[in-house]
């Protein structure tokens, strides 16, 4: 027996004021575990997304969550992670294997649809209901989604947990790599007052940026070199005093020019933090597979590419056999995004293939490969 597909329904109005806000959707049978599923081949950006979907739901007593998206790749609390809407009381959560929140109960119209918006940043999960905060709980590191396995649309992605949708979907949106706001999915009606779905018309990509300082990881540089040193202008640089400065990571590589201000010839290294422990990860070379020498008073450029095992953060690294560093300048610590992206875009509105994929990437997202059989 196959996977049991959602069906179509039709267009569906709003009931404050009576205008065509829904031009179709996906109905999800709870009673037959119908879902979507997509299995990602290669990791994305696990600590950076946006979720975005408008959701009806035709029951709210169901014995157990009702889910509306999640990944999964085992039972831990960085390879699994499912958003949705909790059971009998009218709010959302989250879950991990250990790790679970649920946001403010609220009286919603049972027959009304409502904006379900998810982001990640890295440090906060947030769940918005029509544009109104509901859910936001603190956590660091890589997260189950956007992991290279299995991802499904209405049902937990943990197969040994019942949990199913039991209602309608439509224009589901993930941006792999972004955190963006309601607003880039919805607006308010100015004349009804009412939470309104729009177009979305920004990048399905990772997105381009600057590295994040992270005091954590590194300390020897102050706020206003930081700026001097993420900025886009290679002309200004920052200046620490010391061995380390950390900073959180999207990208897969770094563009990085580093000029020595010391009397000695310094190896400058990118220390990785894996597995919570930069101590236990070593050093990570440059693009020529070693450390760069810089010479007293010389300026290097070079690229630096990220082993895949990274947790979100790497320091900068410079040293004399061991003794402690002069004074260096860094210039630009600017990234190129992730090349995998997992974004996708699916109407669910009757007027493609169920489950086509609309985010312009070339991505195949079509019944088959993201989808299932009738059971």
């Amino acid at each position: 027996m196959g996977i049991a597909l959602p069906q179509l329904a039709p267009a569906s109005e709003d009931r404050v004021s009576g205008a065509q806000v829904i031009d179709g959707s996906l109905k999800f049978d709870g009673s037959k575990s119908t879902r979507l599923e997509k299995t990602f081949s290669s990791a994305g950006n696990r600590q950076s997304w946006t979720w975005s979907c408008w959701v009806k739901r035709d029951t709210f007593t169901l014995s157990n969550r009702q889910t509306i998206f999640g990944g999964y790749a085992a039972s831990n609390d960085t390879d699994w992670l499912e958003l949705g809407f909790d059971d009998s009381a009218d709010h959302v959560y989250f879950t991990t294997n250990s790790i679970t929140a649920n946001g403010t109960a609220e009286r919603r119209d049972p027959g009304g649809w409502y904006h379900f918006f998810s982001t990640y940043d890295g440090s906060t999960i947030k769940i918005y209901v029509n544009n109104r905060l509901d859910l936001s709980h603190s956590f660091t590191g890589n997260r189950g989604i956007s992991i290279n396995n299995r991802h499904f649309i209405g049902q937990t992605p943990n197969n040994s947990v019942d949990r199913h949708l039991d209602g309608k979907l439509s224009q589901c949106c993930f941006i792999d790599g972004q955190v963006l706001t309601p607003e880039s999915f919805a607006y308010t009606d100015p004349l009804t007052n009412t939470w309104r779905p729009k177009k979305y018309t920004g990048d399905f990509n990772g997105g381009a940026g600057i590295a994040t300082y992270n005091s954590t990881y590194g300390s020897d540089i102050t706020a206003l070199e930081v700026a001097k040193t993420v900025d886009d202008d290679l002309s200004t640089y920052g200046q620490a005093s010391g061995n380390f400065v950390g900073y959180s990571y999207s990208y897969s590589r770094i563009n990085i020019k580093v000029k020595n201000t010391g009397t000695s010839t310094y190896d400058f290294y990118i220390q990785p933090w894996v597995s919570g422990s930069a101590a236990n990860s070593g050093t990570f070379a440059s693009s020529g597979g070693n450390a760069l020498q810089i010479a007293s008073g010389a300026t290097v450029t070079d690229v630096f590419t990220f082993p895949s095992n990274y947790d979100g953060f790497f320091r900068l690294y410079l040293t004399n056999s061991g003794n402690s560093a002069s004074d260096f300048e860094i210039y630009n610590v600017g990234g190129t995004p992730i090349t995998t992206t997992n974004s996708f875009y699916l109407p669910m509105d009757g007027n493609s293939p169920i489950g086509e994929d609309k985010s312009g990437n070339g991505n195949d997202f079509t019944p088959v490969n993201f989808g299932g059989s009738v059971a």
